[in-house]
């Protein structure tokens, strides 16, 4: 059983038994449910794209209270340009899996925070859905982790965010946490994604998180674009939807997160 590098959360080991091997990351002090809503998270995403096999899920193997069992893959360092071409197709094709409303039919964890992911009253409207379930509730209750300044531009943008994001698009299912750590390579060239948050929502969400912290080339978004277009205006509207992102680490880090998420908000709303 030897530790492996890996997320700011969890303890991370490759166990070796009886000739296989295995990963397996463990926390004693996390939500004693955060690892079972994982596992259906990867289930899920696994479920999808099966069918066209052009981005990978890891298989779980077992899962408790503390810890979470996975195949083992050994990644490459990089997959280069074709990897990022299956990631992006592979990733348009499964946000082409949709729902009839946004949201998931439980919560689930984006970290170690809860991710509320019950529908809205009004259940297809896009911009209702992230304003409510993805914004209001990381800053509902979040004094004083959170400047009050910062709170109430939030409430601000949340109060008319039908005129910032739009309400028509479809609910997408979505991985949830996809930045450039959660992504990568085998000997192959094949594609990976893990520590998934899924739910459904807007795909836009997804794309423009893959810019929030790199990890993601050219060759990704053309391969992505070529088989799902984006909707006019997308560029416009990155950093609204990067809010939640940089809100979640401003809950868990603090720091120069909740600057770049005031930065953002005094661009919007004053």
């Amino acid at each position: 059983m030897r530790p492996v590098s890996g997320g700011d959360i969890h303890r991370a080991f490759r166990v070796e038994a009886a000739g296989q091997r295995f990963f397996i990351k463990d926390n004693p002090q996390a939500p004693t449910d955060i690892f079972a809503l994982e596992a259906a998270g990867l289930a899920a995403l696994r479920q999808a794209t099966q069918a066209e096999g052009l981005i990978k899920v890891p298989e779980v193997l077992a899962v408790g209270e503390s810890f979470l069992a996975l195949e083992w893959l050994d990644f490459a360092n990089s997959g280069g340009g074709d990897s990022e071409r299956l990631l992006g197709a592979g990733l348009a094709a499964m946000h082409q899996s949709t729902a009839s409303q946004f949201g998931w039919h439980e919560d689930n964890y984006i970290g170690t925070l809860p991710q509320n992911n019950a529908a809205v009253q009004d259940s297809g409207n896009a911009a209702q859905f992230f304003a409510e379930r993805r914004l209001f509730t990381l800053v509902d209750g979040a004094a004083p982790k959170l400047p009050k300044e910062l709170i109430h531009r939030v409430e601000r943008l949340v109060a008319s965010i039908d005129s910032f994001l739009p309400t028509d698009q479809k609910p997408s299912l979505l991985h949830g946490d996809l930045w450039g750590g959660n992504w990568s390579t085998d000997s192959k060239g094949q594609p990976w994604i893990y520590d998934p948050a899924v739910y459904f929502g807007c795909r836009e969400a997804e794309l423009a998180f893959t810019e929030l912290f790199g990890g993601f080339g050219p060759a990704f978004y053309a391969a992505y674009g070529e088989r799902f277009p984006l909707e006019p205006g997308y560029r416009g509207r990155v950093d609204i939807w990067n809010l939640y992102p940089l809100l979640v680490h401003a809950r868990l880090f603090g720091g120069g997160y909740i600057q770049q998420v005031n930065q953002t908000l005094r661009r919007l709303v004053g």
